[in-house]
């Protein structure tokens, strides 16, 4: 789920539609007669799920579907034939988001460019704005808006390690938190000692960064792409009571990041020394 409107993604907790869970209950006799159990009732099936879940689009913010719809050409992304069209409000958030980026700017009746005001506002909600430089830079990058602006900034930093560490922290902050619950402990043999168990219990707690979540998630990233070794990768997560396939995917993008901007297209290059001016 998430909070379109707020520029905001969120993972809740929530009751499957109707056709969900009849796809699922036909998965029971795929390859042979089979019975699917449903824990809830016929009563809650009948008048409470909703008949189909709703499209993807619709509570999710989009100013990265937006910024990738710009770099396209297609400027008029309101008046676009989506086959589920995305909320007036939240597109209009995610222009506001794009311009306090600098990805967008403001077009006057005459052709020439003006800066966005405060909040991102062009001062016409006619104008859809044009493409900057920056934008077109963002649009390059496989992450979100707002994570692929700071890896402009942080590409024009003379700060050592700055690129780096915004790296990980970009790809640390594209998925879901790797770190396991406290229910990863009660999986482990019941036969393991308390000294191992006071060991795990230290290693899960080895990247816990006070201050951010992302940080931790981050520096657990650096040190997972240390080990070489797919085993001895999955025997980390284990330990260190990480999502192994959240932290495959971490590192995958990680990489790539890096490789893009190890040999950047010319919109990326063009703009590591341009953004920094602009702070």
């Amino acid at each position: 789920g998430g909070a379109a409107s707020a520029g905001l993604s969120r993972f809740t907790v929530g009751w499957v539609s109707k056709a969900s869970a009849e796809q699922r209950a036909g998965r029971a006799g795929r390859t042979g007669p089979g019975h699917c159990y449903r824990l809830f009732s016929s009563a809650h099936f009948v008048n409470d799920l909703e008949p189909h879940a709703p499209p993807a689009i619709a509570g999710v913010p989009i100013d990265g579907v937006v910024l990738q719809m710009r770099a396209m050409g297609i400027d008029r992304v309101d008046r676009f034939p989506f086959i589920t069209p995305p909320d007036t409000i939240a597109l209009q958030t995610a222009q506001r988001t794009l311009a306090i980026l600098g990805a967008l700017r403001a077009t006057s009746a005459n052709g020439r460019n003006r800066t966005h005001g405060h909040g991102g506002s062009f001062g016409d909600e006619k104008d859809p704005g044009e493409l900057t430089q920056i934008g077109i830079a963002m649009a390059a990058l496989p992450i979100s808006p707002r994570h692929s602006r700071m890896l402009l900034a942080a590409a024009s930093s003379r700060t050592d390690g700055c690129l780096a560490a915004a790296v990980a922290s970009a790809a640390a902050l594209s998925l879901q938190s790797p770190f396991l619950g406290e229910e990863s402990e009660r999986s482990l043999p019941a036969d393991i000692s308390e000294d191992e168990r006071k060991r795990r219990r230290k290693l899960a707690h080895k990247f816990h960064h006070h201050n951010s979540d992302a940080l931790s998630a981050a520096k657990a990233l650096v040190a997972y792409d240390r080990v070489r070794d797919h085993r001895k990768a999955d025997l980390f997560c284990s330990e260190h009571r990480l999502h192994a396939r959240t932290m495959r995917e971490m590192s995958d993008l990680r990489r790539q990041l890096l490789r893009i901007l190890a040999s950047p297209p010319a919109s990326v290059a063009s703009m590591a020394t341009t953004v920094g001016s602009s702070f």
